[in-house]
């Protein structure tokens, strides 16, 4: 079984594929908690490679507006773009930074 996990192995689970399909904008417009999105600077698939534009025409500011609740009840919409990474920015060397910083925002939050 072990062998067949690291031959079969991916960086997408099958939850977050599905949930890609499954209305997951119409819930995120339901939820009314605070939001960080975190993502690496080159990342092709969430930014098309370039996610340094976090201003009103970029790809993080266009996920702002799945949670309208996040910033009209208070809680926030809140955005950290990981300097020199990509998609899987969690297994770069800036990756302890990163969470660092995500465990700062958590804080922050009262959580």
């Amino acid at each position: 079984m072990e062998d067949l996990d690291w031959r079969t192995r991916g960086t997408q689970t099958v939850g977050e594929l599905a949930s890609s399909f499954l209305g997951a904008k119409e819930k995120s417009l339901l939820f009314a908690g605070p939001v960080y999105v975190v993502t690496g600077q080159y990342d092709y698939i969430f930014c098309g490679g370039d996610c340094r534009t976090t201003d009103t025409s970029g790809p993080v500011a266009n996920t702002k507006e799945n949670y309208p609740l996040a910033a009209t009840l208070g809680k926030g919409f809140d955005s950290h773009i990981v300097q020199g990474t990509a998609h899987c920015w969690q297994l770069h060397y800036a990756a302890h930074d990163a969470f660092v910083n995500v465990h700062q925002w958590l804080e922050r939050k009262g959580f």
